[in-house]
């Protein structure tokens, strides 16, 4: 905002494109599997038509134990899948980018300032570019009524 102002405007506005992208977890409905990663209670972490016999004889051996901790981080797995690291990592970045923008607001803030919750797009999802378009041309018409 402060180059815009140097360079003579007499109104800023600024498009947070962060907003709401830290608030909701956004996880695949049909994630792939992690293969190579033993995952209690699935047959998820390996391909089973190139299965190994020892992993299913381990995976059925899991499955038949009856351990009450066992119980609850079967409920906790299938409740809260873990994520991969490329999610771990497009997390962390989109922490850092939403803790730069707020900081950077608070010091600088514009005269209109335009958030269009995206937090439901996912990172790389180029093909749901018209419904970003349209989530952001709506909260552009709802900042406009807002203006004094």
């Amino acid at each position: 905002m402060s180059v815009v102002r140097k360079m003579g405007a007499d109104f800023v506005i600024a498009v947070n494109l962060n907003h709401g992208i830290i608030a909701k977890r956004r996880t695949k409905k049909n994630p792939i599997p992690n293969r190579g990663v033993f995952t209690p209670g699935t047959r998820t972490a390996y391909d089973s038509t190139k299965g190994s016999g020892i992993l299913d004889a381990l995976h059925k051996r899991f499955d038949t134990l009856d351990i009450p901790a066992l119980t609850h981080l079967r409920q906790w797995m299938s409740r809260d899948p873990v994520p991969n690291i490329f999610e771990i990592i497009i997390n962390s970045i989109n922490i850092m980018e939403a803790q730069i923008t707020t900081a950077r607001l608070k010091t600088d803030p514009p005269d209109l300032l335009i958030q269009p919750d995206l937090g439901h797009i996912r990172f790389l999802e180029f093909n749901r570019a018209q419904e970003a378009i349209v989530v952001g041309y709506e909260e552009t018409k709802r900042s406009l009524k807002n203006l004094p």
